[in-house]
């Protein structure tokens, strides 16, 4: 339920704040051990993603990440028969159409999209590159350190979780306040503070007003559009003195 869906993230915090620059794998087996709970804690490889650390090493521990965090499920999947397969059917039925949360299920259900669709999965595999774009050219682009970055990080992986429920959203403030205080100091307009600010106030007053069903998905399609939107912003202003320098 939800009371061990908070000790999971709480998990990967503690384990992020402690071990990621000194000992990244513990944090992949974190993010494992939660991801044999829940398989969307997967997500939580973003900070992996941010991490200072060589391509290669990022990329070899993201994909045993995904191996091991997978391997149950899928072991099960494979083997387990006729329950297996009323398993899978009762889970989508709950995923999809019962509970689809706040984030891209929900969206889908609010476009009146059927979220199980070729086209709703192709669909999520380009929003979650482009928002993984998006962070990765932020991270570079502000010059972030490295707690800096992680703390991003947490902001992505939970955009990131197409099913989003209320105990998965705690960790993602922080990033986002971040990528907006220092968008802001660049000149980007509308200012980032001021469009996070709302967003929050429109998630709470929502909340208040009884329409969080409404509004809480709405804030958050807002924070990830923000953050694509801070990006492509930031490179616009990077290219002006290049172009500047050329027509020179």
């Amino acid at each position: 339920g939800g009371e061990i869906a908070v000790l999971l993230h709480g998990g990967v915090l503690l384990a992020a704040l402690a071990s990621l620059e000194s000992a990244p794998w513990l944090v992949v087996a974190v993010i494992v051990v939660a991801a044999w709970v829940k398989p969307v804690f997967l997500a939580y490889l973003a900070l992996i993603l941010l991490a200072d650390l060589s391509w290669r090493r990022r990329a070899g521990m993201m994909a045993c990440g995904v191996a091991a965090g997978l391997a149950p499920s899928l072991i099960f999947a494979l083997s387990g028969g006729d329950l297996a397969h009323q398993w899978m059917s009762l889970l989508a039925h709950f995923v999809y159409d019962e509970t689809p949360g706040r984030a891209w299920f929900g969206w889908l259900q609010m476009a009146g999209v059927e979220p199980d669709s070729l086209s709703a999965k192709a669909g999520y595999f380009a929003y979650a590159a482009a928002l993984t774009g998006a962070v990765l050219a932020l991270s570079r682009m502000l010059d972030l350190n490295r707690r800096e970055r992680l703390w991003l990080g947490f902001s992505l992986a939970v955009l990131l979780i197409p099913r989003l429920m209320s105990e998965d959203v705690f960790l993602l403030g922080p990033g986002l306040i971040l990528v907006a205080g220092r968008a802001t100091a660049a000149g980007l307009t509308p200012r980032g503070d001021a469009v996070v600010a709302a967003l929050w106030c429109l998630c709470l007053g929502g909340g208040l007003a009884e329409m969080a069903d409404v509004t809480t998905p709405l804030a958050l399609l807002g924070f990830a559009l923000y953050l694509m939107w801070a990006a492509f912003g930031l490179g616009l202003r990077s290219l002006r003195p290049m172009n500047s320098t050329v027509n020179g």
